[in-house]
């Protein structure tokens, strides 16, 4: 554990050093400039981040600088440092930049073609900006380029409070795949990225229980149900996740048990906020449809792409997909 968190501690130093010396600076944003657009056209902003948010990045900062100054100076990260580029990436993308995130990836791509953690980060922020087939392309590599290559935790930039990083490289290539695949309408592929991702989710529990709920998800998109069942009956009843509950909570209201009903979940995750009612809100609105019950899946799902301001979330993208599938159109 202490080697993890070395390497993590490490990540946020040179982080940090490079946002100090301006490597961002080349990027130009206007924030009256959507991000993207939806499925249906309409313009995606980004949200205004202030209050302790910002005071605690501007703090991290200069903790940072005090620290590593004497360590980590510009001539010795280079510019041209892979690694670099993807923090800058990262970090562009906690801003919800992600435009600029991907320009930057793809500057880094020029010299690096074959670092997959480019093409990682680069993919997933394609999903964001709905350019599911670049996502698609960028997320395949990423999977080959890691074949034969040995897993290490990723480090989190926006640690929880535990300050444990919750999934390996690997299984974020494989995991993010699936979706790039499962959004752009291709669901075999996406069950078999999904597949790869469970045969190294079992670092920890927040892994785990992500990614078993786009497995069974995607099992049933596939007409495996009972496979689907099956696999059900594999998910531990008593995990400890630190970040991903409403994952967890999906998964015991496909298991049927007794309080996790659709009702209570939904009445949860209101309460939660936008980003968890773009997760439970998806899971609960595929779980109907797989019942049946394809308008009260279209009534749950339109709250979401209608009320949440979280649009980066993959429940809210995947709403928005099956919304768009449907030929479901949001009111004028």
């Amino acid at each position: 554990v202490s080697v993890l968190y070395c390497t993590f501690l490490h990540q946020q130093q040179v982080m940090l050093s490079v946002l100090l010396i301006g490597c961002v600076s080349s990027f130009v944003w206007d924030d009256r400039t959507p991000e993207c657009n939806d499925l249906w056209g309409r313009a995606l902003y980004r949200p205004t981040i202030t209050g302790l948010q910002n005071v605690s990045v501007t703090r991290n900062l200069e903790t940072a600088l005090r620290v590593y100054e004497d360590d980590f100076s510009y001539s010795k990260i280079g510019i041209h440092d892979p690694d670099k580029a993807v923090w800058v990436g990262r970090r562009l993308a906690y801003q919800w930049k992600y435009n600029a995130a991907i320009a930057n990836y793809t500057g880094s791509l020029k010299e690096h073609n074959e670092y997959a953690p480019l093409y990682r980060h680069r993919g997933h922020r394609y999903l964001s900006v709905r350019e599911f087939d670049k996502a698609e392309d960028d997320l395949k590599k990423a999977s080959q380029l890691i074949t034969n290559t040995k897993d290490y935790y990723e480090p989190d930039g926006a640690p929880n409070e535990y300050n444990i990083p919750t999934s390996t490289f690997h299984s974020n290539v494989y995991y993010h795949h699936g979706l790039s695949c499962l959004f752009s309408g291709n669901v075999k592929s996406s069950l078999s990225a999904f597949a790869s991702a469970m045969t190294v989710a079992d670092a920890n529990s927040d892994q785990l229980v992500a990614t078993a709920n786009w497995y069974y998800i995607l099992l049933l998109k596939n007409g495996l149900n009972q496979k689907a069942a099956e696999f059900l009956t594999t998910v531990p009843d008593n995990l400890q996740v630190l970040e991903n509950g409403d994952y967890y909570t999906l998964l015991k209201m496909y298991q049927g048990v007794e309080g996790y009903t659709p009702e209570i979940l939904l009445k949860n995750a209101t309460a939660a906020g936008p980003l968890s009612f773009s997760t439970i809100g998806y899971g609960v609105g595929n779980y109907l449809s797989e019942k049946g019950d394809r308008d009260q899946a279209i009534h749950i799902m339109s709250q979401i792409v209608n009320t949440s301001s979280y649009w980066a979330a993959f429940g809210y993208i995947a709403a928005e997909v099956q919304l768009h599938s449907w030929g479901w159109k949001p009111p004028q």
